[in-house]
């Protein structure tokens, strides 16, 4: 489960995106679940604004969660470059509504749009606010590029864990960051230990004295050539 941006945003937002924050009322997130006219004149305005100074196209989802469930979000690919846009992605998300309806979350976050590979983000697994283990984020692909470089994230990973590490909102928490192509890690998210975070190939909450000090990568398929009998 993600923990709000704003709960850490304040103390190590210099090693995520920029971000600006549009905190609403009660009665504004009655207005936007209700799509009543007012509130979305206004929302319509906020976001406007907002975008109008952010450079390029923006990032927009909830405090907690992404809009990634929206069918806009998909035709877009995530990028939004006017308000209508933005409210049509935001108000098409059942767990943007979803959040906002039960409290979880009061405030919409824009945040400059970034084209990333999916593949170069990383899940760092902190228990006791020391660096345990290191894991591919998907794992549906075999990194060949990562292969033999294993040293070299997990130096990385455990220099960010040192300069954050008296400023996380948890001692047990778990963050996804990204591997730029300058080689520096930044933060994509951070969640809570356990619960409805998946510990990826970390395999379990429990702390493995096996799997400390390394990074997990998915292996290399197998592969079978030749005449091959099987019997059953």
């Amino acid at each position: 489960m993600s923990i709000p941006v704003s709960e850490w945003y304040d103390s190590i937002g210099s090693y995520t995106f920029p971000s600006v924050f549009v905190r609403l009322t009660k009665e504004q997130i009655e207005g936007f679940l209700n799509q009543e006219v007012k509130t979305m004149k206004f929302l319509k305005e906020r976001f406007a604004y907002v975008i109008k100074h952010l450079p390029g196209a923006c990032f927009v989802h909830a405090d907690i969660c992404a809009p990634n469930d929206s069918s806009v979000f998909t035709q877009l690919n995530g990028s939004v470059r006017k308000a209508e846009d933005a409210i049509a992605l935001l108000q098409e998300s059942y767990k943007v509504k979803h959040a906002l309806a039960e409290g979880t979350t009061d405030r919409i976050v824009f945040h400059p749009y970034r084209r990333m590979d999916r593949y170069r983000e990383f899940r760092l697994f902190i228990h006791g606010g020391e660096l345990q283990a290191v894991s591919q984020r998907y794992l549906t692909r075999y990194l060949a590029r990562m292969q033999g470089r294993e040293e070299e994230l997990w130096y990385l990973a455990a220099y960010l864990t040192d300069d954050i590490r008296d400023f996380l909102p948890e001692t047990n928490v778990v963050i996804d960051v990204y591997l730029t192509t300058s080689k520096k890690l930044m933060i994509i998210d951070l969640n809570k230990w356990g619960g409805d975070t998946d510990p990826l190939l970390y395999g379990s909450w429990e702390v493995q004295e096996e799997k400390q000090g390394k990074v997990l990568l998915t292996q290399k398929p197998t592969s079978i050539s030749g005449d091959v009998s099987v019997s059953f």
